[in-house]
């Protein structure tokens, strides 16, 4: 039995989606999945396996057809949006990064800092200070949308960071870097993965598992 209470559950949960002929297509099926705090997580699968859906579960994009999701052990309740609370405590990088291209990379961070109800000084901090961790200080004033595909990566990373979540989830989090690169942002996962916090990632490499806590693997939407 584990020491601490679970910041996040599935229990039983299946997802499927609906085909243009009206067909529903299996993605996940009966998926039990429990994350505690100060974790490391490594969901492998190969392309098609359904990674991706089972992120946006994770993160509270996209409910289940049947099963709960549980948060510190009470289950969440999809209708209407996602309460701003919960959105604080679970961020979610996606594979398309959703990035803000006409915006700067300072921006890009700090404007999404208010809806932390932070204030201007500790906004402006935290976005120094994870530009620098990622290396893009020197990118701070140029458009989101003209750095290269390892750079809106990393920054993708930084804004998620940023947000300080309890549970971070990312998807595909080190395709497009470097091994320089991607041993920097290990070291950040390591040490954002303490106290009361941990980290979810999902990808296809099995390069990762020597920085997870944890491994698991997603074969035609089974998770084991």
């Amino acid at each position: 039995m584990h020491p601490n209470q679970p910041l996040l559950q599935l229990v039983a949960c299946w997802k499927s989606y609906q085909l243009p002929d009206g067909r529903r297509r299996p993605v996940l099926g009966d998926v039990n999945f429990t994350i505690y705090p100060g974790e490391i997580i490594l969901i492998l699968g190969v392309s098609g396996s359904g990674k991706s859906t089972l992120a946006r579960l994770l993160a509270l994009w996209d409910p289940p057809d049947t099963g709960q999701i549980l948060i510190n052990g009470k289950p969440i309740r999809f209708c209407g949006s996602q309460p701003a609370l919960t959105r604080r405590r679970i961020v979610l990088v996606p594979q398309h990064l959703a990035l803000l291209p006409g915006e700067t990379v300072w921006g890009n961070i700090y404007n999404i800092l208010r809806w932390q109800m932070l204030q201007p000084i500790e906004r402006l901090q935290r976005t120094w200070e994870m530009l620098d961790a990622v290396g893009l200080i020197h990118f701070r004033d140029q458009l989101a949308g003209t750095l290269s595909g390892g750079q809106q990566q990393r920054l993708a990373l930084a804004r998620a960071l940023a947000c300080q979540p309890e549970i971070l989830i990312a998807d595909e989090p080190t395709r497009s870097l470097d091994a320089q690169m991607v041993e920097r942002i290990r070291e950040i996962f390591r040490t954002f993965a303490v106290g009361s916090r941990s980290v979810v990632l999902i990808s296809h490499l099995t390069m990762d598992e020597e920085l997870a806590t944890r491994t698991m693997k997603l074969v035609d939407g089974m998770l084991t």
